[in-house]
Parts: structure tokens; C-alpha cells; sequence
């Protein structure tokens, strides 16, 4: 536990706004145990989100054909954030907030239906000295993120769930990715949403949640060049940014390590790339690393690609 508050500690220090932790903790006691009570404190007062991702849970395994296992591993997640919030972890820290990453949303209503209907039977299963003040749902409603790409029933039940919540991501580039239909599919999906809750959904909760100023990721190409002559400019693309907006013909500019302008660049860059006819991603936000994610359950580290 010390050692992950250092690491806490560091993360921030490097400027990172968010961390992955490991489906089972390298401790005899699972997370819900008070010795983690510092570690939590400690996420709070920096301000970092902690997200468990699947497929880092060891154990479990799966029954029948191995496609079947495509369905268990969301199990794995289930069991996180309900040790959490069955283990009073919220309880105890009430500014905490995790993630939990790419095992889809439209399961949510479901979960916190079951987790209070468990809890008003039989409450007295929780661990000696637990006691919640509110019901299980609200716990999960307030204190986790879920994160999805094809699941349209995260869309069509984002009323029955706290849709402040959800957070859309595309998977990029694994075989589970969404792209190159997200657009299309999007649009079908969302259908139904507000403007506002699109917003939210596709871009505004995860910007908030990691304290991110969008505005600041697609400047105008009027905006904060400053005479600067750009080292690059990629010209004519078609620009994707990941807020949720269509795409669009577009050129780039990029001064130092920074994007300094997105639309219709004047001035000419140092390097320049012509783009006409490929897809161009500036400020995408990925609430995940893939490979932080396999070191903890591949044992050979393959590469993405043996996904397909």
C-alpha cells in the first residue's frame, strides 16, 4: 500500500491525470479492506481516478468454447465495483471515484437493481463493522465511471443509469475497435439522446473527469499561432477530434509539442504532410493503455494484433 502511494505520488508528479490499477491487489487483503484506506486518501487529495480494466483480474477462467469467455471477462469488473461498494469503501471515502474500462454500460441498470434488492435481504452478509448510509445503487451511480464501445444498450437505458457517467471510447486499434463505422454507428445509436447528453456522453464526462479543457485541444486556426511558424503542418485531412462533431476538411498545425490550430492554416510549416484522403485525430483521449493493461495477464506480451 505505501508502495502504490509513492507511485500515486509520481504519477502526479509527471503531469499524468489518471491510473490503472490491478484487478487483484498484490496484498493478502482485497480492496476492501481498511488497510487500503490510505491508498484511497491518497488518490482523493492528488485528484487521480483509478480504473480497473478487464482482463486484468487473474482467476476465473471461463466455461464451454473460448468465445464464451468474450462474455465472462465483464464478470471479472463486476466483482470489483461491487467489493468496493459492498466493502464500504465509498462509504469511507466519499470524493473517490473509479473507472471501470471497456467492459460496456448496458449492464449497469441491471447491476445496481440486483446490488439494492441483495442488500435489502440480506444485509447482514456484509463484513463485521461495515454499514452503509445509502442504498448500493446510489453508491455506484455517484463514485464509478463505465466506459463503452458498441453497446447500444448503454444508449437506449442511459436514463435508468447516471449518464453523467458514461463515457464512450472507440478501442482503437484493437479488433474489438469501433472504428472505421464510430461515426455511422453513432449517429444510429444516439439517436434518441439529448443534444446534451450526446455531449456528455461522447466527450464532456471524461474531459471533467480528468480535468480537461476541450477548448484548449482544438484551437481555431485563428487562435495562439502567435507568429510561431508551425514545425508542422499536416494539410487537408480529414479531421475526427473526438468531441462528438462530424468530421471535416481541415489542416493542423502543431508548434513544439502543442496543436496550435485546427481549420484553415495561412502560415506555411517547417515540415508539412499532405493528408487529402486520410483520417487526421488530433486530441483523441484514450482512458486506457492497452499495454499497461496485458502486461498483467499476457505472459508473452504479444502484440494487439494477435486480436485480429
Amino acid at each position: 500500500v505505501e508502495e502504490g502511494i509513492t507511485d500515486l505520488e509520481a504519477i502526479k508528479a509527471a503531469g499524468l491525470r489518471g491510473v490503472m490499477m490491478p484487478g487483484n491487489p498484490g496484498t493478502e487483503a482485497d480492496y476492501d479492506d481498511p488497510m487500503w484506506d490510505p491508498f484511497w486518501e491518497a488518490a482523493v487529495s492528488l485528484g487521480l481516478p483509478l480504473s480497473f480494466h478487464i482482463l486484468t483480474a487473474r482467476g476465473g477462467g471461463w466455461r464451454g468454447p473460448r468465445l464464451n469467455s468474450f462474455l465472462s471477462i465483464i464478470r471479472s469488473i463486476q466483482d470489483i465495483m461491487g467489493t468496493l461498494v459492498f466493502g464500504g469503501v465509498f462509504e469511507r471515502h466519499p470524493d473517490l471515484r473509479v473507472v471501470c474500462v471497456e467492459a460496456d454500460a448496458g449492464w449497469v441498470p441491471h447491476y445496481m437493481y440486483r446490488m439494492d434488492h441483495a442488500y435489502k435481504r440480506h444485509r447482514n452478509w456484509l463484513q463485521p463493522g461495515v454499514a452503509l448510509s445509502r442504498l448500493p445503487s446510489e453508491y455506484f451511480a455517484e463514485h464509478i465511471f463505465v466506459t463503452f464501445q458498441d453497446d447500444w444498450t448503454a444508449f437506449s437505458h442511459a436514463n435508468d443509469m447516471n449518464w453523467r457517467r458514461l463515457m464512450w471510447a472507440n478501442d482503437f486499434p484493437h479488433s474489438d475497435s469501433t472504428w472505421p463505422w464510430s461515426q455511422g454507428m453513432l449517429a444510429e445509436q444516439t439517436a434518441q439522446l439529448t443534444a446534451e447528453q450526446t455531449r456528455a456522453i461522447l466527450s464532456g464526462n471524461v474531459a471533467d473527469l480528468y480535468g480537461i479543457d476541450v477548448t484548449a485541444l482544438q484551437p481555431t486556426a485563428g487562435d495562439a499561432v502567435s507568429g510561431a511558424r508551425p514545425e508542422l503542418v499536416i494539410r487537408g485531412g480529414t479531421v475526427v477530434d473526438g468531441t462528438g462533431a462530424g468530421e471535416r476538411r481541415a489542416d493542423v498545425a502543431i508548434v513544439g509539442d502543442r496543436i496550435v490550430a485546427v481549420g484553415d492554416v495561412d502560415l506555411t510549416g517547417r515540415r508539412e504532410i499532405a493528408a487529402d484522403g486520410a483520417l487526421v485525430t488530433p486530441g483523441w483521449v484514450d482512458v486506457h493503455t492497452h499495454y499497461d493493461g496485458q502486461a498483467t495477464w499476457d505472459q508473452r506480451l504479444a502484440p494487439s494484433s494477435v486480436h485480429g
